[in-house]
């Protein structure tokens, strides 16, 4: 079998991949094998070498793919060998001792920020504003960026919630281990303004379909009425017109902003509320609270002085003379 192309047996891999495995992870592998695939697709699995792999990387990174990309194509490629080795479609892995690049904030290409309370309003102001704008038949995108800012969901897990998943009497959202990243349930409590919009946006939708809204319609839809794609391609063209609309910049020294930085601010916000960050790391869906804390909260020198401010004072010895 060292002698199949690479590109059949990859298609092979992946539609016994569907049947294992979440859409949005199979997507994700998907999208990555494609990627190497334009470089080594012509290939035979038996002439794949460590080399090509090494060379196709170092061009990605060069051309100005982060180091996190990159391990993910490669990743991705080490997985689908090693499937093929175990099937017996393969003699051996010809990566399997191939190590990954470094992904410390050193080595980021792209750091997120969170935003301000007060982008946060200038941000939704445009979302309503552009809401008002749109045709009447329209499905509005306020609730969108709302749920993206009040839930702190990525991306993927959000645009695949279902009015299934909202129980509005509990006021929580559950995200369903087939949707999260790390394959486990996770629910989400929400504010009561945002329980409040939700059910009016579900009496809009029902206006723009002809019909109730039911468990298995997405909650959140395109202007369109349509699923947003599991891809964040189009709703970041639709965030940077927001962020022009409402004069916040896409980047700034302390970082870029994109749908991602939406999760940062979330949590952000959480841990200048005074949020434990065993509780933000449940929240967020994290494996670790050393995640929460290296990745997603993005505290300045304001919120440094808040905090030693919140500290009793000193009842002796502060106020005497040297």
């Amino acid at each position: 079998m060292s002698g199949e192309a690479l590109a059949e047996l990859v298609s092979l891999y992946l539609s016994d991949l569907r049947a294992r495995s979440c859409p949005r992870h199979w997507l994700a592998c998907r999208t990555h094998l494609q990627v190497l695939l334009q470089v080594l697709g012509a290939l035979t699995v038996g002439e794949l070498r460590l080399e090509a792999v090494l060379r196709h990387r170092a061009a990605r990174v060069a051309n100005g793919a982060s180091n996190r990309t990159a391990n993910l194509e490669v990743g991705a490629l080490k997985a689908f060998l090693r499937w093929a080795v175990d099937a017996g479609l393969c003699e051996s892995n010809a990566i399997q001792r191939l190590r990954m690049l470094p992904e410390t904030p050193r080595y980021q290409r792209r750091i997120r920020r969170a935003l301000s309370e007060d982008e946060i309003e200038r941000l939704l102001e445009a979302a309503l504003d552009e809401d008002l704008a749109l045709h009447q038949a329209r499905v509005p995108q306020f609730a969108l960026w709302l749920m993206l800012l009040e839930t702190g969901a990525r991306w993927g897990e959000l645009m695949l919630a279902t009015w299934g998943d909202l129980d509005h009497e509990a006021r929580a959202l559950c995200l369903r281990a087939s949707t999260t990243k790390s394959g486990r349930p996770r629910t989400v409590p929400l504010r009561a303004p945002v329980a409040e919009h939700l059910a009016e946006l579900r009496a809009i939708q029902a206006d723009v379909h002809g019909r109730p809204m039911v468990e298995g319609d997405r909650i959140l839809q395109t202007p369109k009425g349509r699923p947003w794609p599991v891809c964040s391609t189009n709703a970041l063209r639709a965030l940077h017109r927001l962020l022009q609309a409402a004069e916040i910049p896409k980047r700034t020294e302390q970082g870029t902003v994109d749908v991602q930085a939406l999760r940062h601010t979330y949590a952000t916000r959480l841990v200048r509320a005074g949020v434990g960050l065993a509780v933000v790391q449940r929240l967020l869906g994290h494996a670790s609270v050393q995640q929460t804390c290296a990745a997603y909260t993005h505290l300045g020198d304001s919120d440094l002085r808040a905090a030693i401010e919140r500290l009793p004072p000193l009842r002796n010895g502060a106020s005497r003379q040297a």
